[in-house]
């Protein structure tokens, strides 16, 4: 994805590979960006007319903007993080001993899923570059939904129930990007944090959910199944719903006026992101191969999600093994919801109020997460309340 404002000061810009080469085509270049970058028409003829804005006005779009893209985002992300640990809860009530599998076999459950989701990134990248956004999503989470309602009859469904639910899933990883086609850069931060705070606030809704189906032992549907029947619904609906709502981008929405698509797209320009691009660039590929930074996320990443794993899927297995009840088991994870989402939303507020401060943000969380660790590990196993 490249800037839409990167024509406008191509000039003054160096180190861009085409750069020395821009000159040559300039009168060629604007048609290739109309066709290949959402938007930039309209942020042609903004910076034509000189469009200029009040600091109400921009506050009165960030706002429709926060309301409307926000929650879309939210929701998505807490369902994605949801279905997919719903095995968690599936695991206190009963699947292992209906389905007749072993503890082993029920890991490969939790990682068969990330197999799929290895296998769909790249594609799932390509989609959503190339094709409208909440079109795409919409699908896909309507797919995912009608994944989540059947499959777990016996092992082999059951596997492959989780690898097609891992290919499907694996597109929400893209949706953070999508921020900043909508909000500056200093506005990012704390929304991030704010749609990733949903992992928190759709497991305490899940825990919940959980606590109420695992009571309906009367029913010929065992409580575990119940939980991927109502997931599976809530997920259908709501792919139906960001369908037809999820703008592409600013040029698309429907809740902004002609003169408030305008300042949307130009004053998040400063991003040098632009609003969207269809064209795949091997140059921005090898730059992010030759970035230090590339590597030292990609092992910030891998290390956080080994622990991440584990908790997500196992959980409930290490706190049902302190001598807890199911019950008791999903209740006790709220708590560590509640934090989460306190830690994130703060995070974020302060990533945003100080800058070059995201990878002391970073350092403390998961300095506190190796506290924890420690503690849950080296305690006094027979004090499970202290």
């Amino acid at each position: 994805m490249s800037s839409l404002a990167s024509t406008e000061d191509a000039q003054k810009t160096s180190g861009h590979p085409l750069d020395e080469k821009r000159d040559p085509f300039t009168t060629t270049l604007e048609p290739v960006l109309e066709e290949t970058e959402v938007g930039y028409q309209l942020y042609k003829e903004a910076v034509d007319e000189g469009v200029s804005w009040t600091v109400e006005e921009e506050k009165c779009v960030r706002r429709k903007i926060d309301w409307h893209i926000l929650p879309c985002f939210c929701i998505t992300q807490g369902l994605e993080f949801l279905d997919k640990t719903a095995l968690n809860y599936a695991n206190l009530f009963g699947i292992k001993a209906d389905l007749h599998i072993t503890t082993a076999q029920f890991a490969w459950f939790a990682s068969i899923f990330y197999i799929g989701y290895l296998v769909s990134a790249e594609p799932m990248t390509w989609m959503l570059q190339r094709y409208p956004t909440g079109p795409v999503l919409g699908v896909i989470c309507f797919l995912w939904g009608i994944v989540d309602y059947g499959g777990e009859s016996i092992l082999l469904g059951t596997m492959v129930n989780r690898f097609i639910l891992g290919i499907l899933e694996a597109c929400v990883t893209y949706v953070p990007l999508f921020g900043a086609f909508w909000w500056k850069l200093d506005e990012q931060p704390v929304r991030h944090l704010t749609w990733y705070c949903f992992n928190g606030v759709a497991s305490i809704f899940g825990d919940f959910l959980a606590y109420g189906l695992g009571h309906a032992t009367h029913s010929k549907v065992p409580p575990w199944a119940l939980i991927f029947l109502a997931l599976g619904g809530f997920t259908t609906l709501w792919g139906a719903f960001i369908f037809f709502t999820l703008p592409d981008s600013p040029v698309f929405a429907r809740f902004l006026s002609q003169r408030q698509k305008a300042i949307a797209i130009k004053r998040v320009a400063g991003n040098r992101v632009g609003t969207k691009n269809k064209v795949f660039k091997l140059y921005q590929l090898i730059q992010a191969f030759n970035d230090p930074k590339t590597y030292i996320l990609f092992i910030a990443s891998v290390a956080a999600q080994i622990p991440n794993g584990v908790v997500s899927n196992f959980s409930s297995i290490i706190i049902n093994g302190m001598g807890f009840t199911p019950f008791q088991t999903t209740l006790l994870d709220i708590p560590s919801n509640l934090v989460q989402i306190v830690s994130l939303v703060l995070s974020g507020y302060l990533a945003g109020r100080f800058r070059n401060s995201r990878a002391i943000m970073m350092f403390i969380g998961n300095a506190a997460c190796i506290v924890a660790a420690a503690a849950l590990t080296y305690a006094p196993h027979d004090q499970k309340w202290g």
